[in-house]
C-alpha cells in the first residue's frame, strides 16, 4: 500500500547562550584590539620624542664615551620601537579572508619598497596566483630584507616555480649570500630568534600557516640561502590570460 509518515522526530536546541557568549566574546575582543591601537600609537609617540631627544644630545657633546652611550640608547630603541610595529602587524594577521594575489607582483612591490640597487632580482617566467592571507607581500618583503641583513654581499636574487608531484607547488626564493648553517635552519622560524628583532622569519610562517601553506630553509651553507615555500594545490592556480593586467617582469633591473 502507499506509504504514510507516522510521525516526526526532531531535537531543538536552544543555542541563545552561546550566541550571547560569542557576542560578549567578541565585543571583548574589538576593545582590546582598541585599547591595543591606542596604547601602541602613545608608545611610538614616546619613542620618536626619545629618538628626538638621543639626536640632540648627540649634538651637543664630542665625548666619544658618551657619543657611543648615545649610539647604544638610540639602537635599543629602535629595537623597541620594531618590537612595537611588529605586534600591529601580527595582530592583523588572519582578520581579513584569504585572497588571491599575484605572485610576481607581490616580488615587485616588495623588492620596490625595499630598494633595488643592491641586487638584481629575477622572477618566474610564468605568473600564478596564491591563495594566501592579504600580508602575503610582506613574506618576500621580509624574505629580500633578510638577504640583505644576515646574507653578507647579496648581488642576485631569484625567485622561481615547479609543480610538485601530486600539485602542490613550490616556490624557490634563493639568494648567493652567505647561507645558513646547518644548526639554524629550524631555528630561525622561532619567535625572538636571531639579530635584530627576530621576529622576520617567525612572521613570514605565520602569515604562510593561514592557507596551508610550509616554508623551510634547504640551501648549502656557504652557497646562500635557498627557502623553500610550498603551497598546497588547492591554494594556487595559473594566472588566466584575461586577468593579467601588465606584462610579467622576467628580472627586475639594477
Amino acid at each position: 500500500g502507499e506509504k504514510c509518515i507516522a510521525g516526526i522526530h526532531g531535537v531543538i536546541v536552544d543555542i541563545s547562550e552561546k550566541i550571547q557568549l560569542e557576542k560578549a566574546l567578541e565585543l571583548t575582543n574589538q576593545k582590546l584590539n582598541m585599547m591595543n591601537n591606542v596604547t601602541r600609537h602613545d608608545v611610538l609617540n614616546n619613542i620618536t620624542g626619545v629618538l628626538g631627544l638621543c639626536d640632540m644630545l648627540a649634538e651637543l657633546t664630542t665625548d666619544s664615551g658618551a657619543q657611543g652611550l648615545i649610539s647604544e640608547i638610540h639602537e635599543q630603541v629602535i629595537g623597541i620601537k620594531d618590537q612595537i610595529l611588529f605586534t600591529r602587524d601580527y595582530q592583523n594577521v588572519g582578520v581579513k579572508a584569504p585572497q588571491w594575489q599575484g605572485l610576481c607582483p607581490s616580488i615587485r612591490d616588495a623588492a620596490s619598497a625595499m630598494g633595488r640597487d643592491r641586487s638584481r632580482i629575477d622572477l618566474p617566467g610564468t605568473d600564478v596566483e596564491i591563495y594566501a592571507d592579504p600580508f602575503f607581500g610582506r613574506v618576500f618583503y621580509n624574505l629580500i630584507d633578510n638577504s640583505y641583513r644576515h646574507g653578507g654581499s647579496v648581488q642576485n636574487i631569484s625567485v622561481e616555480t615547479e609543480v610538485a608531484p601530486g600539485g602542490n607547488l613550490v616556490i624557490r626564493y634563493r639568494d648567493d649570500g652567505n647561507g645558513i648553517p646547518s644548526d639554524e635552519k629550524q631555528m630561525i622560524f622561532a619567535q625572538g630568534y636571531g639579530k635584530n628583532t627576530g621576529f622576520g622569519l617567525f612572521f613570514i610562517r605565520e602569515v604562510l600557516g593561514i592557507t596551508g601553506i610550509t616554508i623551510q630553509e634547504t640551501g648549502i651553507p656557504g652557497s646562500g640561502a635557498l627557502f623553500e615555500i610550498t603551497v598546497p594545490k588547492t591554494a594556487w592556480k595559473a594566472q588566466r590570460e584575461d586577468n593579467v593586467r601588465d606584462p610579467v617582469v622576467r628580472k627586475i633591473p639594477d
